[in-house]
């Protein structure tokens, strides 16, 4: 059964989502789990590839954008379906469900709470995964 963990951030600070992910993303990879990162456009995945080697000082998440992707990468960011790839986590930067959310075993969604907009997709995407017999978990990020 998949498993989704919504992350509900007070903040609501410029890339806040985002360092988010890398900090889940990082853990990940220190799992030895593989990792596929949905974002909505190329400008997003090249944000978000910029900050993985960025975001706090010595870390190192060997990573790639799907245009250009390495098979054995361990993470990789992308605005559809991902190839092939054995990617345990999908970490969902992206307004909606992907059509492809159930080829993996866990889902990441981060949602700011300050932010309507991003509230109410939030909210969208819960429903859609309980429609689906999936029972959410909720975590509180300060």
């Amino acid at each position: 059964m998949t498993q989704v963990d919504f992350y509900l951030l007070q903040q609501a600070e410029p890339q806040a989502r985002q360092r988010v992910a890398c900090r889940i993303t990082e853990k990940a990879y220190a799992a030895q789990q593989r990792v596929f990162i949905y974002v909505e456009t190329p400008d997003d995945a090249k944000q978000l590839d910029d900050l993985l080697w960025s975001f706090r000082p010595g870390s190192f998440i060997p990573h790639g954008v799907t245009t250009a992707i390495e098979p054995t990468l361990p993470v990789t960011i992308g605005t559809s379906a991902p190839p092939e790839l054995d990617a345990q986590v999908l970490i969902n930067l992206a307004h909606h469900v992907p059509d492809f959310f159930n080829r993996f075993s866990r889902i990441v969604e981060i949602i700011e709470e300050g932010h309507e907009v991003t509230l109410r997709q939030g909210r969208e995407r819960y429903r859609h995964y309980r429609h689906q017999g999936i029972t959410p978990s909720t975590h509180h990020l300060t």
